[in-house]
């Protein structure tokens, strides 16, 4: 019975993994007898991400640009409902087979299923129990320190390494890496390498089976030392209108700004810093009590005048952010600015009466921030762990070609990929496609014709250069 693994890394920098093999030797195994391949993502943030990976579905399909949306004048946390029925776990039990998701996040609140045995991970209580599964041990969604961090991934890696074997689909997302992300930093090699160096140590056992397996990343990660005050562009051309604050919110916000700053600037260990920082900013930012103060959750930035502004900015993370236009014909305004601006490398504009009505993405050495600070558009930073919009796919096993993938794989096909391999028929509302070369010639994957659930025009990639 084919079996297959995808192990899910969040914020995996496939970059640093290439320039650290030596001390890596099952990452160093992978990438020399399977493939590795690297390729931008939109947007990279671990919601829709991972829903698109464990569906094949876009975001636009998965409906949400982060963790959360405004729609129909309501706020909307993201949930396991909204792609449920997309899910390769859902499509595998309807065929009768089981499978297997430790940590997966996006997946609460978990639902029945006699052929799956499912675990939540990112957007789930805090202490997360599958009595099933982790028996009566501690399970913890994200640690808060290095050390709860590393329990976290312990507990869980070797729980899949007993369970593995049962399923004929068994996943786990590692969040280890993104779970140290987010912060002030100086030295990415030497906050990194001890992670992933554990993480090659859990790939040594799991390299034992026989077996054919993926390892994916949402996005990666890196350091930004150039911030790109977006708003604060849109603003300086008259196309955001910013709201009055009081005096206390002056007060409030400059001291977010210096806390962040001194942190970045300072000697003091890394604990301890994070710790003053997470905490400024947990007091400086309001609590929701209305849909004009949502920053924090991402819908809404704080301080903007909606009712007399043309368009808005909300970050996506890393050198990305979403801009809103509040009307249509504002639009080729906007269109015009972002064309002017030669920090901005992209700007993708979606169909008409869509919002948000653009995706722009930074040069790659700017972090992109939705804030009004009543600073300049750029300014420098002395370092900041965020999101990268590079995600990455490795693969290896008996049924997997030696080499590196040289086309424009996206995330979507990772699901429909699975389930080919696995026998079954591709969904007809997946976006992905099957990536049939990277098998080997006298596979089972290889041989076997692609089948849709409905025909249409989807091409499989037939010719890629391994």
């Amino acid at each position: 019975m084919e079996k297959i693994i995808l192990i899910g890394i969040d914020a995996a920098d496939a970059d640093f993994i290439r320039k650290n093999l030596s001390q890596l030797p099952y990452f160093q195994k992978i990438l020399e007898n399977g493939f590795c391949h690297e390729n931008k993502v939109m947007p990279p943030i671990t919601i829709p991400n991972w829903p698109s990976i464990f569906s094949g579905c876009n975001f636009e399909k998965i409906g949400f640009l982060n963790f959360r949306r405004y729609k129909n004048g309501k706020l909307e946390l993201f949930n396991s409902s909204y792609w449920k029925n997309k899910s390769i776990f859902n499509r595998l039990s309807k065929a009768g087979k089981k499978s297997l998701g430790i940590n997966i996040p996006g997946l609460y609140p978990v639902w029945d299923d006699s052929f799956a045995d499912l675990v939540a991970g990112m957007i789930s209580p805090e202490l997360n129990q599958n009595k099933k599964i982790f028996n009566k041990k501690r399970y913890i969604v994200e640690g808060r320190t290095k050390a709860d961090c590393k329990k976290a991934f312990n507990i869980k890696t070797a729980t899949f390494l007993d369970i593995c074997d049962n399923y004929d689909f068994a996943s786990i997302v590692i969040r280890y890496i993104d779970s140290l992300n987010h912060q002030p930093c100086s030295d990415y090699y030497a906050h990194f390498i001890e992670v992933y160096k554990e993480i090659d140590s859990f790939l040594e056992r799991l390299l034992q089976k026989n077996i054919n397996v993926f390892l994916v990343s949402d996005h990666g990660t890196t350091i930004y030392r150039k911030e790109l005050y977006i708003n604060e562009l849109l603003k300086k051309h008259g196309l955001l209108i910013e709201k009055r604050k009081s005096v206390g919110q002056k007060i409030k916000q400059k001291l977010r700004r210096s806390i962040r700053k001194i942190c970045a600037d300072s000697k003091l260990i890394e604990i301890p810093a994070i710790l003053v920082y997470k905490t400024i900013q947990k007091l400086t930012i309001k609590k929701q009590k209305d849909i004009e103060t949502e920053n924090k959750l991402g819908i809404i930035p704080e301080f903007i005048d909606l009712k007399n502004s043309k368009a808005f900015a909300i970050k996506s993370l890393g050198n990305t952010c979403f801009i809103h236009v509040l009307k249509e014909k504002y639009k080729k305004q906007v269109k015009e600015i972002l064309a002017k601006c030669k920090h901005i490398k992209e700007a993708r504009e979606f169909p008409e009466g869509k919002n948000p009505a653009f995706f722009i993405r930074a040069d790659k050495q700017f972090i992109v921030n939705d804030m009004l600070q009543g600073r300049s558009v750029i300014e420098p930073i002395p370092g900041f762990l965020e999101h990268s919009d590079r995600f990455m796919f490795c693969g290896y096993g008996k049924d997997i070609k030696k080499g590196i993938l040289h086309k424009n794989i996206k995330i979507e096909d990772i699901t429909p990929t699975i389930l080919h391999m696995l026998g079954l028929k591709i969904p007809k509302d997946c976006d992905g496609i099957v990536l049939r070369s990277i098998f080997k010639e006298k596979s089972a994957a290889y041989t076997r014709k692609v089948r849709y659930e409905k025909k249409d025009t989807k091409n499989v990639i037939e010719n890629i250069n391994i």
